[in-house]
């Protein structure tokens, strides 16, 4: 190979590039030609559309050295050859299926982990919005008006009370915490 031989490195980037199609083209013919031996379609449905839908799956997992898919073709063919005596040819579902049957646990039990593994996301709890009053759905933790108009308005508001006479209204109107909290300052802020 041209790899082991260190050509590959000297290769310009058109050369690598044939290289490696050449080296896929390889495995995948040789792909062909195990699923050939194999009887050409999955020994339980009968698929046979595509080889890439055809897996390899072997009887007794102990003896397994190595899988037997596309990325390992590229190795010696004999060691292919001894690997693949050990496999049946199953099609991805079958392979699922039968891969499933092996563990230990059912298809309830399963089912039953996997929904208290998920958690469902709960929306938060409503807010009321401190400029307005009216309840809305927080979009994070630090939400306090219910849209940016309000929180423009909140604002603008603190800034018109600039007299006295009016700050103190508003004081009387309503408490000095919630004051505080429409003008995002301190209550001791409007204490004073």
């Amino acid at each position: 190979m041209a790899k082991e031989n260190g050509k590959y490195r000297n290769f310009s980037e058109n050369q690598k590039k044939e290289y490696r199609i050449k080296v896929i083209r390889r495995k995948y013919e040789r792909k062909l030609i195990l699923i050939q031996m194999s009887g050409g379609k999955c020994i339980k449905c009968g698929y046979n559309k595509n080889i890439r839908g055809l897996s390899f799956h072997h009887r007794n997992p102990e003896e397994k050295e190595f899988c037997l898919n596309i990325n390992s073709l590229g190795r010696n063919w004999e060691s292919i050859l001894n690997e693949h005596s050990k496999c049946d040819l199953l099609c991805l579902n079958c392979h699922a299926e039968v891969e499933s049957e092996k563990t230990i646990i059912d298809n309830s039990e399963f089912n039953k982990a996997i929904k208290e593994i998920i958690v469902v996301e709960k929306k938060p709890e409503k807010r009321r919005c401190a400029f307005c009053k009216c309840k809305f759905h927080p979009r994070g933790d630090k939400n306090k008006f219910c849209s940016k108009r309000c929180a423009k308005k909140s604002k603008k508001n603190f800034k018109k009370l600039s007299s006295r006479k009016k700050f103190q209204n508003r004081i009387n109107r309503s408490s000095i915490f919630i004051i505080g909290k429409r003008a995002e300052r301190h209550n001791g802020c409007c204490k004073k």
